[in-house]
């Protein structure tokens, strides 16, 4: 039986917390608005269209969007000029599953463009053979995003085990 590799992003390759969390309290700063105490631990793994509503920031689709388009390039700046590095030992298991010819993909939902610019500092482009991005789904969750990892519509059901102990069936692509 065949089979490949899912990875989240943020916590499984990458540890990027700190940059998030400050990337958030930047923009507050600039923006003069509001941060309550525990707002990364509340919106952790959420879709910025999601966290903004909740912090009392803004409802209208055009001012989160903004709002949300400028906490990323907040976040890219801040691991550009930082730098970053995969969690150890993720380079020896990609390579180790590249030689065994085991397909990779990354689900996460992280924006695109964080994505490419990460991918890019971490020299890791080459191994993933698919990335979904929360840029690709509707919504941010696991459930959403790793099924659409797998292929077509005509894709056999496969069943996928996650990081929090979850086993799901799934037949093509998230929706």
């Amino acid at each position: 039986m065949r089979f490949g590799v899912i990875f989240d992003w943020d916590g499984v390759v990458v540890d990027s917390s700190s940059q998030h969390e400050r990337s958030w309290e930047l923009l507050a700063a600039e923006r003069n608005l509001g941060l309550p105490e525990g707002h990364f631990k509340r919106g952790f793994g959420k879709k910025n269209e999601v966290i903004i509503p909740d912090l009392g920031w803004a409802t209208e689709p055009s001012a989160v969007a903004e709002l949300a388009d400028r906490k990323e390039a907040i976040y890219r700046e801040l691991v550009r000029t930082e730098g970053i590095s995969p969690l150890p030992g993720v380079r020896g298991l990609l390579e180790s599953l590249r030689e065994s010819e085991v397909p990779c993909a990354v689900g996460s939902s992280t924006p695109r463009k964080n994505l490419d610019v990460l991918l890019g500092l971490l020299e890791l482009e080459g191994f993933f053979q698919a990335v979904v991005s929360g840029s690709d789904v509707s919504l941010g969750s696991p459930l959403r995003i790793f099924p659409a990892c797998g292929g077509s519509d005509r894709a056999a059901p496969r069943t996928m085990r996650g990081d929090r102990g979850c086993i799901c069936r799934h037949r093509g692509r998230a929706r």
